[in-house]
């Protein structure tokens, strides 16, 4: 599916800035984040490969900065992210990741 990216305001204390937001046009299903890629990736280049660490952005803060043009609430849409979120943390865990910071910059 396509990716729709819209302009959102940062803050409301100062609309002009903006940052792009992903726009939810459709079910949140299944998704490769490619997170394994690169945590094989910086694993191969690393000077401590058992210390690499994946940071991944929380369910929250990426549903909360999205558009929702398809769920029309949040907390489901939310819900779906997080599945999605903890099927690809799962995958980095078999992949040896030992090292995974969950950031929830919205709480």
């Amino acid at each position: 599916p396509e990716l729709i990216v819209r302009p959102r305001a940062l803050t409301p204390k100062d609309p002009r800035i903006l940052h792009p937001a992903a726009t939810c046009i459709g079910p949140i299903t299944q998704a490769d984040l490619g997170l394994v890629e690169e945590y094989e990736r910086v694993k191969a280049n690393a000077r401590s490969p058992e210390n690499v660490k994946v940071t991944v952005t929380g369910p929250h803060t990426l549903a909360t900065l999205a558009f929702d043009d398809y769920y029309h609430d949040v907390r489901r849409m939310m819900q779906d992210i997080a599945r999605v979120l903890n099927e690809n943390l799962r995958a980095l865990d078999r992949a040896g990741c030992r090292h995974i910071q969950l950031d929830e910059v919205a709480l």
